[in-house]
C-alpha cells in the first residue's frame, strides 16, 4: 500500500512530489500563510539547455541530469519548502513563510547550483541553467494552487523571451 501511495504522489524518475502532491502542499502553505499573516512564493523552474543534452547525449543522460539537478534543488532549499517535478525539465518550488526578499537569496542559490557542471555516466560534462518565474501570494490571495502554478509558468515563459538564466517576478 505504501509504495502505491508513494507512486501516486511522486515523480517516478526523481522521486520528487508530483503535481497532485504539489497542489496539496501549496494549499497547506496558503492556509499557513493566512494563519501567520505571511506570504508564499510559487516558483516555476525550467532548465535551460536540457533539450540539447537529450539530443547530444541521449535520454538516459537526460534522465541522469534530471536526477542530479533534482537533488541539488532539494539540497539548496529549506526543509519547509517543496521541490516538485511536473515532467520534462520543469520543476515547481513552493517557498513557505517568505518575508521581504529572503526568498530571492534562495532562488539565487538555485541558479548557482543548477549551473554547476554535471558529470554524465559517459564521462561527458554538461552545464545547464535555470529560468525561474515567481508568483508571490499574500495571505489575502484567493488564487487556487493550480492558478498560482499557472501564474508562475506565465512569468517564467515571458521572462525566458527576454533572457534565460534569471529569476522573473
Amino acid at each position: 500500500h505504501e509504495s502505491m501511495a508513494h507512486a501516486a504522489f511522486h515523480d517516478a524518475l526523481t522521486q520528487l512530489p508530483n503535481r497532485l502532491l504539489l497542489q496539496d502542499r501549496i494549499g497547506q502553505a496558503l492556509a499557513a500563510a493566512r494563519r501567520e499573516g505571511c506570504n508564499i512564493a510559487v516558483c516555476y523552474l525550467d532548465l535551460d539547455g536540457f533539450k540539447a543534452v537529450n539530443d547530444q547525449h541521449g535520454h538516459a543522460a537526460g534522465d541522469q541530469l534530471l536526477k542530479v539537478i533534482a537533488g541539488r534543488l532539494v539540497a539548496a532549499v529549506r526543509p519547509t519548502d517543496t521541490v516538485s517535478r511536473l515532467g520534462g525539465d520543469e520543476f515547481v518550488l513552493v517557498l513557505t513563510s517568505v518575508i521581504d526578499g529572503d526568498w530571492m537569496a534562495i532562488l539565487e542559490r538555485l541558479l548557482k547550483v543548477a549551473a554547476e557542471p554535471v558529470a554524465l555516466a559517459s564521462g561527458a560534462e554538461v552545464v545547464v541553467g535555470l529560468t525561474v518565474g515567481v508568483a508571490l501570494a499574500s495571505q489575502a490571495d484567493e488564487a487556487s494552487p493550480a492558478e498560482l502554478i499557472e501564474r508562475a509558468d506565465h512569468v517564467m515563459l515571458a521572462g525566458k523571451r527576454s533572457g534565460k538564466g534569471r529569476v522573473f517576478v
